[in-house]
């Protein structure tokens, strides 16, 4: 009786497997079909005997008599990353020291006429434009002069300052145009101090409120000139202390609300309680 192709069994038909022979294939097909040839016999690869261990006594001969080289020592990976982060920081200190010698805010011909009379505004967005900032800050007085900073590709660098016609009017928006929101964003305003300060230097010169820029991570602060300035003064002037004597009355008046809650809360468990025991007791027609 035939083999099964399918389950091995001689007692079993052989089944018809659904398609036409392997043989009936073309030949680039039939192969696929074909064993592989049987592999090649090879030999047991001999191992070989090593030699026995002997001792070093025959090679000291060969040593070396004369003292060795002086070691010469490279710098590290680290030690020239940090001389070439050293270089870089003085060669910046020389150039930025150069440019402070050269800076001279009174000969600024393009600024506003009397410095006075300026109002510092920062942190703009840079959709404002000079038309939007006039028509803003209008409202405190008449402003005379209006100077956008723009960068080198005439694009703007998100400050101006505005000259107005009284001093007076400057001082009235210096104190409530601050924090005045232009196209989504608050802006922040200051006196100008370039030529109203001795000594002030820009913040592209290593001046400027506050630390946000003073070189690496570990120096510099996240938070503003104006933020530092108000976190740096005592807890009493930006408002009325809390002494132990209010914190005290504070919590005695929570402790006395919460008892009060509490009782209320009996009273109403228990006129619950005699209102339904009342019913209970209550003939039913």
């Amino acid at each position: 009786m035939p083999q099964s192709w399918r389950s091995g069994r001689r007692d079993l038909p052989a089944k018809d497997p659904g398609g036409p022979p392997a043989k009936f294939f073309p030949p680039h097909i039939y192969a696929l079909f074909r064993p592989n040839p049987p592999l090649e016999f090879k030999s047991a690869i001999p191992k070989k005997k090593m030699p026995p261990l002997t001792g070093i006594a025959s090679y000291i001969s060969e040593f070396e008599t004369t003292p060795a080289p002086a070691r010469k020592v490279e710098k590290t990976p680290k030690q020239i990353h940090a001389e070439r982060a050293s270089a870089k920081l003085q060669e910046n200190k020389d150039t930025l020291k150069e440019k402070v010698s050269q800076w001279d805010p009174q000969s600024l011909v393009e600024g506003t006429t009397d410095p006075f009379k300026t109002l510092f505004i920062a942190r703009i967005s840079l959709d404002v434009t000079e038309r939007k900032l006039v028509k803003e800050y209008s409202r405190f007085g008449t402003i005379t002069k209006c100077v956008m900073i723009m960068d080198n590709e005439s694009e703007p660098r998100g400050y101006a300052f505005l000259e107005f016609e009284k001093e007076s009017d400057m001082r009235e928006a210096y104190k409530k145009g601050d924090g005045l929101k232009i196209n989504g964003r608050r802006v922040l305003v200051d006196v100008e101090r370039g030529r109203t300060v001795r000594g002030w230097l820009p913040r592209r010169l290593g001046g400027g409120l506050g630390g946000t820029r003073k070189g690496g991570r570990h120096e510099n602060v996240t938070t503003s000139g104006r933020a530092d300035a108000y976190r740096s003064r005592p807890y009493s002037s930006r408002g009325r202390e809390r002494t132990r004597r209010d914190r005290d009355r504070g919590r005695d008046r929570d402790r006395d609300r919460d008892r009060r809650r509490e009782r209320e809360s009996d009273r109403k468990r228990d006129r619950d309680r005699d209102e339904r025991t009342e019913d209970r007791k209550r003939p039913r027609e």
